[in-house]
């Protein structure tokens, strides 16, 4: 039976998340430099990382607010890739694994949600002992598709991941505040990546349906059960991203249907 108080439990799962991400990103950072000094870089890598630069020159001639908000209105397909640093870490963006600093966070929310999750359904220990077994696994200090390698598709992933996460809680607690912060989670996704928003409706809209009509087939009313947790499900994700998902249709559009890998 869990007798703790939610907080420091909240608290425990950010501090151990905390440093596991610091370790990861620290390893991450070490790898790639000894990789790089005998290996190529990857075109996608070398374009983004030209534009950060690229960003970080406009900065001797734009005030930092500026340039953010410039950024964020321009850059309509990853602008938490490059916003973030331009208001909080500039520096970063000359650097050549700076941007790693970007998808830290992404796997940080993804760990305290997890371990909430089964903390939930289970115990304390089980909680910290699957988040250092996820940090386990190797493929996320890959040089050629993990934390280093700068590939916009691992960050966007634990958005979406944290999102199904959020969900599941919201189906175990009925609290709409989760749906809220799904769909925040869903708009990161998005934005750090303009293709992920396909990844967010395949991974979470089925859970989300299920849900939503199981509470409706209990006696509940359709505007309780179903209309107020879709509304609260896709607000946040429409002001925080809906420009971009407007902008970006047809691009995403001709991604699913023309190029074979997407999924």
């Amino acid at each position: 039976m869990n007798i703790q108080v939610p907080r420091s439990i909240w608290l425990k799962l950010f501090l151990v998340s905390c440093a596991l991400v610091l370790a990861l990103g620290g390893i991450a950072i070490w790898l790639q430099t000894a990789y790089f000094k005998h290996n190529p870089y990857f075109y996608d890598p070398v374009v983004y990382s030209w534009q950060n630069v690229r960003l970080f020159a406009s900065l001797s001639h734009s005030h930092r607010l500026e340039l953010a908000l410039t950024e964020w209105l321009t850059n309509s397909k990853s602008p938490l890739r490059t916003v973030p640093l331009i208001l909080f870490a500039p520096g970063l963006l000359a650097n050549e694994l700076g941007y790693i600093a970007t998808a830290l966070p992404a796997l940080l929310v993804f760990l305290v949600l997890l371990g909430w999750t089964i903390y939930q359904r289970s115990r304390l220990a089980y909680a910290l002992a699957s988040t250092i077994l996820l940090c386990a696994i190797p493929g996320l200090l890959s040089v050629n598709y993990g934390l280093g390698a700068y590939w916009l598709d691992l960050p966007a992933a634990f958005w979406v991941g944290a999102a199904a996460l959020a969900i599941l809680n919201f189906i175990r607690s009925e609290k709409l505040t989760w749906l809220m912060l799904a769909s925040t989670l869903a708009a990161c996704a998005t934005l750090s990546r303009y293709i992920a928003i396909a990844y967010v409706i395949i991974v979470c809209a089925p859970v989300l349906g299920y849900a939503l009509l199981k509470r409706w087939h209990q006696g509940k009313s359709f505007l309780r059960a179903v209309l107020l947790p879709i509304a609260a499900s896709i607000l946040p994700l429409l002001l925080l991203a809906g420009y971009y998902l407007v902008a970006q249709f047809e691009a995403n559009y001709q991604y699913y249907t023309k190029f074979g890998y997407a999924l």
